[in-house]
């Protein structure tokens, strides 16, 4: 109809067909800053170790932190608890997460993403001890989406993964 307005958001402009880029305008939006999201929150009365936590799972995503403080239905909320996993679990909890992921390619995406997104948040403000380990978790995170972007199995990349995070 005359007047309809679609809005196409994208983390990756590459990923957007040529003949769809010529006919759109782009608009870069920023996303906020820790702080600006934190005192955000706290406005909203949030407690802000509530708000560190979330934060740090959502890697800073606005919406992912929201529905985290909200304990509300979000695409990432399940791929921010994978990542958790997968950061930080022993083996044996990794590979349960590994078994369960293995079947959703988009999941598999998505807890990459926000591996990613963790990872970059937490490397400049990180000890140089830290530093090793949260840029080897990016290298590997950037490698693991390269594999799943070219069509790996969802099950190796996340063996990847778990091998070498």
């Amino acid at each position: 109809p005359v007047g309809t307005l679609f809005i196409l958001t994208s983390d990756d402009d590459t990923r957007i067909l040529s003949t769809i880029k010529s006919r759109v305008t782009s608009i870069q939006v920023s996303i906020p800053t820790a702080q600006n999201l934190t005192e955000h929150f706290v406005a909203q009365g949030y407690k802000q170790g509530d708000i560190t936590k979330a934060l740090m799972q959502s890697g800073g995503l606005p919406g992912l932190t929201a529905a985290l403080l909200q304990d509300q239905d979000h695409p990432l909320v399940a791929a921010a608890q994978s990542a958790k996993v997968l950061l930080s679990g022993d083996r044996y909890h990794k590979l349960l997460v590994v078994d369960a992921l293995a079947k959703n390619r988009i999941e598999v995406a998505n807890t990459i993403a926000v591996m990613q997104r963790i990872a970059s948040i937490q490397l400049p403000n990180s000890t140089q001890e830290t530093a090793k380990q949260w840029s080897n978790v990016s290298k590997v995170t950037y490698t693991a989406q390269d594999l799943l972007q070219k069509n790996a199995q969802p099950k190796t990349v996340l063996d990847y993964l778990c091998l070498n995070v």
